[in-house]
């Protein structure tokens, strides 16, 4: 009996692997021709749109993708490990918030998706709602994809013709990366990238202490949160105003006591720290199934304190780094086109991070699919748009092939010698040099590329917000 059951749950685990994997594959060829199709249309067509029938395409664009998301995401439960992981703490924290990291219970979060976390809880108390747990738990990334697409539409309005704007907003909300992370797979990347892409909106309007808050709370909902903190700093160190750092790090202190106050009072003083030392400490990889430069080198799973050549893979990720925090800098800095640098420093810090640093698990790179969307928007610099075109499919061929092996056999880990591991990690060292090269021409020399050669680029991304002329 055991022996047939165990049959019968791998045929099942086969089954739906391979409807998700053709499922998945149908959607990328139709997204890939329906973006080329609009993007064709859009270059032949004129801008003559009126703003009420613009607002009921966009509303139609945001209402279809959130739809089709809501339909699609209880099809597949999606990542075994990580959904059970958010139905059990969302349970635990309506039970007990305050003392939720004191439950025994294992999470490796820091305090604010566990508030979201907490309301899911509450919800699933209600007989309804427990019924369809896995879309609760997978709701508030659903949602967060369509409130970032509407901040990339609401942004684009200052830089974009309307035609453009149904174009970039269709571009993200429909992304087959974005569905598989957020409705497949049930992670909370996209929630975490509303809130970056927030805080670099607000950066960019000169709101800076608004934006400490939201980057605040992206360190405290995901460690890689880290990643865009220098982006702030760069701005201050430009700015050169000490009053406006000293705000910042006010604002930013007290947004990190209020989040963790209500979990506080039962734990030891640097209990937060320890919650982030301990995260890290968990996934001593070079590599775990980032297709970056570590597992270009076949470095996929190893030990991060192996020798690469003359050094340790944890030691050649420092040195990298350091390197890519300089480089960073000096576009911001240097840069000739203010209101788009911290978005560029921002697409380089997130896109080098996984590149070049250990540690690295394959959806890293997702915030790039946003932000470099976002960047576009800026900059009307059409070799944006084809390295968006590329991550796109880098990063979709990243998650979904660790989803699948995950569906299929419960194991998602990928054998450093894996042929499309390689090829595709080739691919985004190719595009990580591309980022580097127009980076450079735009930031130093101030060259853009714009779609329209006959319509100059006058975007607005040359000129400093007025607070700071």
């Amino acid at each position: 009996m055991k022996t047939n059951a165990f049959l019968t749950a791998i045929g099942s685990s086969v089954n739906i692997a391979e409807n998700y994997n053709t499922f998945i594959l149908v959607y990328l060829v139709v997204f890939s021709a329906f973006l080329s199709i609009l993007y064709l249309l859009i270059k032949i067509s004129s801008d003559n749109i009126k703003a009420s029938d613009e607002k009921h395409i966009i509303f139609g664009i945001l209402i279809t993708g959130l739809l089709f998301r809501i339909f699609t995401a209880p099809w597949i439960e999606g990542f075994s490990v990580d959904i059970n992981c958010f139905k059990a703490w969302s349970l635990t924290a309506a039970k007990d918030l305050p003392g939720f990291y004191n439950s025994g219970l294992f999470c490796d979060y820091p305090p604010v998706y566990i508030y979201v976390l907490f309301i899911l809880g509450k919800l699933a108390g209600i007989q309804m709602f427990y019924a369809d747990f896995t879309l609760l738990v997978k709701l508030p990334s659903i949602i967060a994809d369509v409130v970032t697409a509407y901040m990339l539409y609401n942004i684009s309005k200052d830089h974009l013709p309307s035609n453009m704007r149904f174009f970039v907003t269709a571009a993200y909300v429909f992304s087959p990366v974005v569905l598989i992370d957020s409705t497949i797979w049930g992670q909370v990347d996209s929630f975490f990238t509303m809130l970056v892409v927030a805080a670099l909106i607000l950066l960019t309007r000169g709101k800076l202490t608004h934006s400490a808050v939201l980057f605040t709370l992206s360190v405290l909902m995901k460690p890689q949160g880290i990643f865009f903190v220098p982006v702030l700093l760069f701005e201050l160190i430009r700015l050169r105003k000490i009053r406006m750092f000293l705000m910042c790090s006010l604002y930013s202190v007290i947004t990190a006591l209020v989040v963790s106050a209500p979990f506080s009072f039962t734990q030891e003083p640097l209990w937060l720290v320890k919650l982030f030392t301990n995260t890290a400490s968990q996934y001593p990889y070079a590599s775990l199934n980032a297709f970056n430069l570590f597992s270009l080198f076949g470095a996929n799973l190893e030990n991060e304190s192996n020798t690469m050549f003359l050094f340790s893979y944890h030691n050649w990720g420092l040195l990298l780094d350091v390197l890519l925090f300089i480089f960073t800098l000096l576009l911001h800095i240097k840069g000739k086109f203010i209101p788009a640098l911290p978005i560029l420093a921002a697409l380089m810090l997130n896109a080098g991070a996984f590149m070049i640093s250990v540690k690295m698990h394959e959806r890293y790179m997702y915030p790039a699919i946003a932000l470099s969307i976002l960047l576009f928007i800026f900059t009307k610099d059409k070799r944006i748009l084809y390295l968006h075109s590329a991550l796109t499919l880098t990063v979709f061929v990243n998650i979904h092939m660790v989803l699948f092996r995950m569906l299929a056999t419960g194991n998602p880990h990928i054998e450093p010698v894996n042929q499309l591991l390689r090829y595709t990690s080739l691919a985004n060292t190719a595009i990580f040099v591309y980022l580097t090269v127009i980076s450079a021409d735009m930031a130093f020399k101030g060259r853009f590329f714009p779609i329209n050669p006959a319509n100059p680029n006058k975007s607005p991304a040359h000129l400093p917000p007025k607070k700071f002329r």
